[in-house]
């Protein structure tokens, strides 16, 4: 089954992204505690940034700080990507000024740098090729993409099929198909239809996103009211929690989302499934 096309952008560690912390110090030591690391991580360190293992203690301890150099040196041994890299060496460059208006310049570079990665368009490479037409159309209706995922298992091949394997009447199927064929996300094969197009994804921006969500969560309350709790996974409580927790969770959900994609991708087509992912402060 197949629907996103991710490129994944990883740090150190698949549980340590650079950009959960806003604090250089904060994410070393969550790789230093980490039980993946290993001994003498801090010794590995010092070889890297030409510097004695004391150093990197007293720099972890808020006693010294990073040069640029050795800085960049340990983002290379971290392997941490381009905008990994950019963001780790801003933490350094904030942790190392000496004023309120540096402090102030640099802390917005962060927060632009975060915001951009938080875009899971950005973490997922995505390029849909509908106009705004052609989007309000598809996403009017959960049918239609319901359907144009629909078309990609094998044995999908007569609007028969189709509406029954989701619920749905001769006549919606129908015009899902004709709706998908016009916008070219599918095409008529003398075995049936097959899929053209399959990567669709939505700006963080645009105002269908609040029809979208709306409408897959609608029908996520219908399964609920089937009581399938064996072969469905649900989740929902109210926590309290510290704000920068509230960070790192999601955060923690974000990957989340990459595994699946990342494990979806060359999943061979079987069966459908829906996933919605909420995680928000009231």
């Amino acid at each position: 089954m197949r629907y996103f096309y991710l490129n994944i952008s990883m740090g150190w560690l698949m549980n340590t992204s650079v950009f959960m912390f806003k604090d250089f110090r904060k994410f070393l030591l969550d790789i230093v505690k980490s039980p993946a690391t290993g001994r003498g991580i801090q010794a590995r360190w010092a070889a890297a940034t030409l510097c004695q293992p004391a150093y990197i203690s007293h720099v972890l301890k808020g006693r010294a700080e990073f040069s640029l150099e050795q800085a960049e040196a340990l983002s290379n041994y971290l392997n941490l990507k381009p905008k990994e890299k950019e963001y780790f060496l801003n933490l350094i460059q904030y942790s190392r000024a000496g004023t309120s208006s540096l402090k102030s310049y640099l802390k917005s570079k962060l927060d632009a740098q975060k915001a951009e990665f938080d875009n899971l368009k950005q973490r997922i490479n995505i390029e849909s090729k509908m106009n705004l037409e052609d989007q309000i159309l598809y996403y009017s209706r959960w049918q239609y993409s319901a359907v144009h995922m629909c078309v990609m298992l094998p044995e999908m091949s007569t609007v028969q099929k189709i509406s029954q394997r989701l619920s749905i009447s001769t006549q919606e199927a129908e015009e899902a198909l004709e709706i998908l064929l016009r916008l070219g996300l599918i095409a008529k094969t003398s075995s049936g239809w097959k899929v053209t197009n399959t990567a669709m994804h939505l700006e963080n921006n645009s105002p269908l996103l609040k029809s979208l969500h709306t409408q897959w969560r609608l029908k996520s309350i219908d399964a609920i009211s089937l009581l399938r709790t064996k072969q469905d996974l649900r989740y929902s409580g109210c926590v309290a929690l510290a704000r920068t927790d509230l960070e790192q969770i999601k955060e923690i959900l974000t990957q989340a989302i990459e595994k699946s994609i990342a494990q979806v991708l060359p999943s061979p087509e079987e069966t459908l499934a829906v996933m919605n992912v909420d995680f928000f402060e009231i």
